[in-house]
């Protein structure tokens, strides 16, 4: 993997160069034309220069001093209401300059007041009990031991409450939710993973982290496996959720760098996982990366990122990634080649979470012949379109960054709420149906607004799902128990393109004929609406690039449903899958 190494040094540094100059000498981030600041960049700066300094050991880089350039981001930071994430990561990010505070360059730098303010805030547990809170307390005993504040090692036990909250939900992770139904299932737990690993790297005591890393390994094997199956043959990666796009691609790319360096990936399985390495980096290096301007493109006229993302974070923690991987790959022997073979057509259904009254999980589906993959997730997410319970797929099927928008959902408006036939779901069964069709289907025994509050009493829905080749089917079945007014129904089909410039050739794409989209059945009486343009409109763009059209069909009069009788939407989208670099 030295060849990979070098790659990802190179780009660091290429990266590196071109973002210092937005670094004031405060400590402070100028933020990217069109851009407004967020409060934690020059945290993000802060960790991107730890890495490259722990990575290279250079202490400047195009006559910029970087010792004094990340000890005026850290103390500036220091004075910003920094996030406990943000903190508690260059906290840990301070170690790589020297775990002696008294030899420490950075800490030297910090007067008296910026020291007890950091002390402080090391004291600060986290209180909630949700698993992410748990990552943090891991980062902040850490620190603790590190730096000497205290003599006890919290961490061995921390990592323990942590692997042991993991077995209900075979292995994975809900990140905290503001409201609603919960189960917020996404990359968090990658990056949760990531964290404790980059904390058991910078921690003193060598033999406790011999014993916590079997654990950690297990732990982390069950969400491996599922990877190569999310990864589309073009090397795009995780495509539901908050953080997608370049997160997306780094969040896989970094638990697959971490399981080779620790040997976690069997010999037998190295050219397997290798292949899909490679992949997901070419997607991010062909989709991302514009090497002329030496710079990331997530937010142009074409694409955005989330409102907690900037240009400037993401390029920054890039950094740090970059950094990471060229230390851990350095000095192992496997040879990274991406193969030309083209991924075999499946389909499985992974479940995250079962109780009593919700399963929430991940339904995953590929076809060989024509490339579609999509990402099918059932869990909660805060009332965005990102994370939504339809088959997405970026360039075929895809929502819009921060906009709420009922993608391929009916949603149906009920004494002033919106329902959504997504969130949860009960008796969650995948399996083959007629004509060797993969099925996907769940029950929601109460319907559920977009904003993730249940509903007794109004009614209930059965969907189902079917794949068979590129085509997909989708069936909605509502069954009422009072009578009830359904305000307004609609069904939304955003209509998009990839960037013009910053794409792959094997990418996907929609041909001519689009989705050729034909309605089967619709008991509600709805119409298609003319097509809407929205191909200027900011918030419909995606972080791959930007819808132009919404296709709607919808009833805007009222429809007095009956208590007992079935109401059925059923429709048929035959997408016309092209590669962006096929011709016709």
């Amino acid at each position: 993997m030295r060849n990979f190494a070098h790659q990802c040094l190179e780009l660091a540094r290429l990266l590196l160069g071109n973002a210092l100059p937005s670094v004031t000498g405060e400590g402070a981030v100028v933020p990217a034309e069109g851009e407004t600041s967020l409060p934690d960049e020059s945290a993000h700066a802060f960790n991107a220069l730890a890495e490259f300094y722990r990575t290279t050991h250079e202490t400047t880089l195009d006559e910029v001093d970087l010792i004094e350039t990340a000890a005026h981001c850290f103390l500036y930071q220091s004075q910003q209401p920094t996030s406990r994430e943000m903190f508690l990561q260059n906290a840990l990010s301070l170690s790589g300059f020297g775990t002696n505070r008294e030899h420490n360059p950075i800490w030297e730098k910090a007067d008296e007041e910026t020291r007890k303010n950091f002390e402080k805030r090391l004291t600060e547990r986290a209180t909630a009990d949700d698993g992410f809170s748990k990552v943090l307390n891991i980062l902040r005993a850490t620190v603790r031991y590190n730096f000497g504040y205290t003599q006890k090692d919290e961490v061995p036990k921390l990592i323990d409450e942590f692997l042991n909250i993991l077995q209900p939900t075979n292995g994975w992770l809900a990140r905290p939710c503001e409201h609603g139904i919960g189960g917020c299932f996404d990359d968090v737990i990658l990056e949760a993973f990531l964290l404790i690993r980059q904390a058991l790297d910078a921690h003193t005591h060598f033999s406790m982290i011999e014993r916590k890393l079997p654990g950690l390994r297990t732990a982390t094997e069950r969400i491996l496996k599922v990877l190569p199956d999310m990864v589309r043959s073009d090397g795009l990666g995780w495509a539901y959720g908050a953080d997608v796009g370049v997160y997306g691609q780094l969040y896989p790319m970094a638990l697959l760098v971490q399981c080779f360096r620790d040997s976690w990936i069997p010999t037998d399985k190295i050219s397997f996982y290798g292949d899909w390495l490679c992949r997901l980096f070419q997607y991010f290096f062909g989709t991302f990366v514009d090497t002329e301007r030496a710079c990331l493109v997530v937010n142009d006229g074409e694409r955005r990122t989330a409102p907690s993302q900037t240009t400037r974070s993401v390029t920054f923690d890039t950094i740090a990634f970059l950094c990471r991987w060229a230390r851990w790959t350095s000095k192992l022997r496997e040879t990274l080649v991406s193969s030309e073979e083209t991924p075999k057509s499946k389909s499985r259904w992974v479940l995250f979470e079962k109780t009593y009254n919700k399963e929430q999980g991940l339904f995953l589906y590929r076809d060989a012949a024509s490339g579609l993959t999509v990402q099918l997730p059932l869990i909660g997410n805060d009332g965005k379109a990102g994370a939504l319970a339809f088959p997405h797929c970026p360039g075929i099927f895809d929502a819009p960054v921060d906009t709420y928008l009922p993608v391929l959902l009916p949603e149906l408006t009920i004494n002033g709420t919106r329902t959504l036939p997504s969130f949860y779901g009960k008796n969650c069964v995948s399996g083959l149906g007629l004509k060797k069709a993969v099925t996907f289907s769940y029950e929601q025994p109460e319907l559920i607004s977009k904003d993730e509050m249940l509903l007794p009493g109004v009614g209930s829905v059965k969907v189902r799902w079917s794949f068979e080749g590129s085509t997909v089917s989708a069936s909605f079945i509502y069954k009422f128990k009072q009578p009830v007014t359904v305000e307004r129904f609609r069904f939304v089909i955003p209509l998009s393109m990839p960037h013009g410039t910053h794409h792959l050739n094997t990418s996907l794409m929609l041909g001519e004929n689009s989705l050729q989209v034909s309605v089967a059945k619709d008991d509600f009486g709805a119409r298609w609406k003319e097509i809407e343009s929205v191909v200027d409109d900011p918030a419909y763009r995606t972080p791959y690039g930007k819808i132009c059209y919404l296709q709607t069909l919808e009833r805007s009069t009222p429809l007095h449903a009956k208590p007992g009788k079935e109401y059925c939407l059923q429709l048929e989208l035959k997408p016309d899958v092209r590669r962006i670099g096929e011709e016709g």
